[in-house]
């Protein structure tokens, strides 16, 4: 409906001048001692509170008068003049107040024009205010609005007095969010420590308890993670089952700091602990605070190591306290690859956004292995050289990156990219092997590091060019198709033939587990597929035998999470490895995500979610037995497909700057 500019003005100006002259005012309300006279029709045309009064027949109706509480006679006086005459009131000054009564008084349109006001006026003087009374008033516009704010600004909101008297649920919102920006990491563990050492409310002088609950229910994600059981997650029924046991310890939670301290290790487990600094980790371990508490001890000791590792012996999954959030110089990501005839297309996936990023593609007629070890990825192939790419294999680049595309997650393709990797300006590709050759093929390895492809110079000679590649330690080893075995140092060049293979049977997938690397292998019986598994001892340089693994070795992946490491079959047969004995490795079925054949390849958990990578299926998509959860594990499984038809992708975790993805020119 057109409402025309000149008639609605005519119909204010006129109401205007009935309030102006007072005539024919038919109600009156009530503000403490001061009587206003109103019209009827007006109040209850604008007013859900008055419309609701008029219809229900009480004796105000009979009386022609009511009484409000909590409302100002000058805030009250100013919704009179906005109803009668349409002029903008609001002012930074007034604007809670006039806020407060729209709601009581349920003025819709006046409301909107409120939050339209505070969202254009929002700044550090305010944001405090507008937070607390967003949540008290469900605001969901503002809150939205205001907690962005929060998230970005988050030092000053960690020294305010807002951010103390928050209930659990809140704090563990604003430190888990992965668009939270601190200036460090640090910051982050000492507002937890002001907040876990807050003694009271009413010694600080803080806010109303009944403000405090309304903040308990902010959650950016409309979901929150059990707190008392924070590796319990999964369906909206036991995210509103911890909501509900969560508020019903908020009263506790602010009688005393004691209470407050038995969630320290739930606190400092849901931040990114790993990327704070040494000394702010050495200060921690000195905290009485911590010394009485075993879990927190423990984490803070799990977390020291990992930092007094070299950055070149990480490799596999992250631990979640490890992940790196939006405004970091550092991506999580993982590398894939894309099989289209010759070509080999490497993506890698941000984990943050959802978006696909390209690098050059590479040129093969043969398998080109990635490995990534610490920060540092790794292309190893035979005969593997620096080329250039053909603007017609550019255009084939974006279609095939805008191809690779989450199942379960946005619909927009986004692709971007990375700057051309090599020193020269070009990409890099790899010269087609000549099978005839069979005095052996030599390996060529390239680092990519700081932006760039460098070639790293070995002079191993492969009798093959299959193999397969692990990351172990600060070494890359090497297990040819003719049970030759390798360890390779990227430091020093140097390379080193460890025991042989043990096995005739072709392997179908590498890992590692401590100091132990594993190798499958597949293995029929009785029409029965089973999984043979040996493992090398990184020590002692030698092989063992461990048990068969029921289901097939093919299209199987491995990754890892905070606790286990898991094989996952192309059965959708989901096993963890677990030592019940000292030196006894054994593997234990988990789960079933799916009850089809899915060649997978590989999988990468992110924080509470896992994302499993596989080749296109209709099989899989119409399976009424695929799993999008698994409580007390994995949050949400996200499945993804390649167009790789070779079923020769991988899909490997790996960490790199921001600044070396960018767009080709």
């Amino acid at each position: 409906m057109v409402i025309k500019r000149e008639v609605a003005y005519g119909i204010v100006q006129g109401l205007s001048d009935f309030w102006k002259c007072s005539e024919l005012q038919d109600f009156t309300v009530t503000i403490g001692k001061t009587q206003y006279g109103c019209h009827r029709l007006l109040l209850a045309a604008c007013s859900g509170f008055f419309r609701g009064l008029f219809r229900s027949g009480m004796k105000e109706t009979e009386l022609k008068c009511a009484t409000v509480e909590d409302i100002s006679n000058k805030t009250f006086e100013l919704i009179l003049e906005t109803l009668y005459t349409g002029r903008g009131v609001l002012t930074n000054d007034n604007v809670i107040d006039i806020w407060r009564a729209a709601h009581q008084l349920q003025i819709t349109f006046l409301i909107q024009d409120i939050e339209e006001f505070i969202i254009k006026t929002l700044s550090f003087e305010n944001y405090v205010d507008y937070f607390v009374n967003s949540r008290l008033l469900n605001s969901e516009t503002v809150s939205q609005t205001v907690w962005s704010f929060i998230l970005k600004n988050s030092n000053d909101f960690f020294m305010t007095n807002c951010f103390n008297e928050l209930p659990l649920s809140a704090v563990l919102n604003v430190i888990r969010s992965q668009d939270l920006v601190a200036e460090s990491e640090d910051d982050v563990i000492n507002a937890i420590l002001r907040w876990v050492e807050f003694t009271s409310i009413k010694d600080h002088g803080g806010t109303n308890q009944n403000v405090q609950k309304k903040i308990g229910k902010m959650d950016e994600t409309n979901t929150l993670k059990d707190v008392d059981n924070p590796d319990d997650k999964c369906s909206d029924t036991c995210n509103n089952m911890a909501v509900n046991n969560q508020h019903d310890k908020e009263d506790e939670l602010f009688t005393s700091n004691g209470n407050r301290r038995k969630y320290l290790f739930t606190l400092l487990s849901s931040t990114r602990l790993g990327l704070t600094s040494h000394s702010c980790l050495h200060m921690l371990a000195r905290r009485p605070l911590v010394h009485d508490n075993p879990k927190t001890k423990d984490l803070i000791m799990d977390v020291l190591f990992y930092q007094l590792q070299a950055e070149n012996k990480r490799s596999g999954q992250w631990p979640s306290w490890a992940i790196h959030r939006n405004s970091s110089p550092y991506v999580n990501v993982a590398v894939a690859t894309c099989h289209f005839g010759t070509s080999v297309h490497v993506s890698v996936f941000s984990f943050s956004t959802n978006f696909w990023l390209r690098l050059f593609p590479l040129e093969s007629k043969a398998k080109v292995r990635f490995a990534v070890r610490g920060q540092t990825l790794y292309a190893l192939g035979t005969s593997l050289t620096v080329g250039t790419l053909k603007s017609s294999e550019n255009d084939l680049l974006t279609e095939i990156a805008n191809s690779h595309e989450p199942v379960s997650l946005s619909s927009t393709r986004h692709t971007r990219s990375l700057s051309r990797l090599h020193r020269t300006g070009f990409g890099f590709g790899l010269l087609a092997d000549n099978p005839k050759v069979n005095s052996g093929m030599p390996l060529t390895v390239y680092e990519y590091q700081d932006g760039f492809w460098l070639d790293l110079t070995f002079s191993l000679i492969l009798s093959s060019e299959r193999f397969s590649v692990v990351v172990a330690d600060s070494f890359l080893y090497i297990l040819s198709s003719d049970k030759q075995f390798w360890r390779l140092d990227p430091i020093t060049r140097v390379h080193v033939q460890l025991a042989k293979f043990p096995n005739d049977q072709t392997a179908c997938h590498v890992t590692n587990y401590e100091h132990k690397i594993l190798v499958f292998s597949s293995v029929s019986g009785k029409g029965v597929d089973e999984t043979v598994v040996h493992c090398y001892h990184m020590l002692q340089n030698i092989w063992t035998r461990l048990n068969n693994l029921e289901g097939p070795a093919k299209g199987m992946t491995s990754f890892k999470d905070d606790h286990f490491t898991y094989i996952l079959q192309s059965s959708g047969d989901l096993w963890r490895m677990v030592e019940p004995q000292s030196d006894l490795l054994e593997f234990e079925h988990v789960v079933k995500l799916w009850s089809c054949d899915w060649p997978v390849h590989g999988a990468v958990t992110f924080i509470d979610e896992l994302y499993i990578y596989g080749v296109k299926s209709e099989a899989r998509k119409e399976d009424s037995h695929l799993r999008k959860c698994l409580p007390g594990v994995f949050r949400q499984i996200i499945y993804m497909e390649s167009n790789d038809l070779t079923k020769t992708s991988t899909f490997l975790p790996f960490v790199v700057k921001s600044s070396y993805l960018r767009h080709f020119s």
